[in-house]
Parts: C-alpha cells; structure tokens; sequence
C-alpha cells in the first residue's frame, strides 16, 4: 500500500536476477546464493515463497485475493513476512494477534 517492500527481483548486494535463494533483513531483500556470505542474517527461502511474495508485491491490490498457496508455503510467508515487520514497524498489530489466535 505504502509501495514500500524488501527487493524481492535481484539480490540486495550485487543486483543479479538469477538465483536467489536467500532473504536478508540486513540487505532488504533478496540474497544470490553467491552474495550470501556477506550477511550475517540470510534465511533460506523456498522458490514458492519467493514467487508468491513477488506476487503480492507486483499484483493490484483488487486481485491480491485470488491466488492460493499450499499450506507449508503459507507457513514459510509467515515467517518470513512476521519477521520483516518487526524489524520494520515499532509495533505489535491487534490483526496480527487476532490471526494467531484462529489459527491455533
């Protein structure tokens, strides 16, 4: 909404659109697997997910619904996405703890 999102289409440190397996807090975005060693903070990331957050990011908002993932694919998301936000945001959201709750 903000059109504020980690680089999810080429590494974070030397630009490269091809292998990227990796997502680092420290480079806002996407790691190459040859970039890796330079952050402390790479978490390896799944070529379903990576697509998938690419997705969210690239996707109108009215269509942001229409897609499904498979259940280990929405887990890693989660992951992933509760991470970068709290990096992010100095806040916990109520939504967010709302979730939690219903998914339990």
């Amino acid at each position: 909404i903000n059109g504020e999102y980690p680089r999810l289409f080429e590494c974070g440190i030397c630009g490269k659109t091809e292998d990227l397996t990796f997502l680092s807090l420290e480079a806002s975005g996407c790691i190459c697997s040859n970039c890796r060693k330079q952050v402390k903070d790479g978490i390896s990331v799944s070529t379903s997910a990576l697509y998938t957050l690419q997705y969210m990011v690239a996707t109108p908002m009215e269509k942001i619904y229409t897609f499904t993932v498979r259940d280990d694919v929405l887990r890693e998301l989660e992951r992933h996405i509760y991470r970068y936000t709290e990096l992010n945001t100095d806040k916990r959201f109520k939504s967010l703890e709302i979730l939690e709750v219903m998914d339990s």
